[in-house]
């Protein structure tokens, strides 16, 4: 079986509901307005990076999603030209450690590049969250 068609028999068993489609669209859209041609391939910006990152930091805050899609951003992040000790630290996060170290190491990572990262469950949080799928918020 190659990659794609088993790609395909997840999609079908784990099918996407309409808010995370919404934020994975947004997510595209923000993604391909900020990138640029690189030597390398296409590379986000900075700005854009810091953005996403932290628009991934309130999902997770949230429970919206896995540890794994913040280690994502924090790679992404790196890769666009942000830098930090902390940061570095949680790009190197493996899929089995992230659940455990994203915790303790996103709180730093954010604050040394000047970030936000609301506390879990919090009223700042979801509505992060809701800026960032483009749902209204409960309020």
């Amino acid at each position: 079986m190659n990659r794609d068609s088993a790609k395909l028999d997840t999609d079908e068993a784990n099918p996407i509901s309409d808010a995370d489609s919404a934020r994975t669209r947004l997510a595209q859209s923000l993604a391909r307005a900020s990138i640029h041609e690189g030597r390398h391939g296409q590379v986000m910006s900075t700005e854009a990076a810091a953005l996403a990152l932290q628009d991934q930091a309130a999902l997770w805050s949230m429970g919206e999603i896995c540890a794994t899609d913040v280690v994502t951003a924090a790679c992404n992040a790196l890769v666009a030209g942000l830098d930090s000790p902390a940061l570095r630290m949680l790009a190197a996060c493996t899929r089995a450690e992230a659940t455990y170290d994203v915790p303790d190491l996103l709180p730093p990572a954010l604050e040394e590049l000047g970030l936000t990262l609301h506390p879990m469950g919090s009223v700042a949080g979801q509505e992060g969250v809701s800026l960032t799928s483009g749902e209204p918020s409960d309020k």
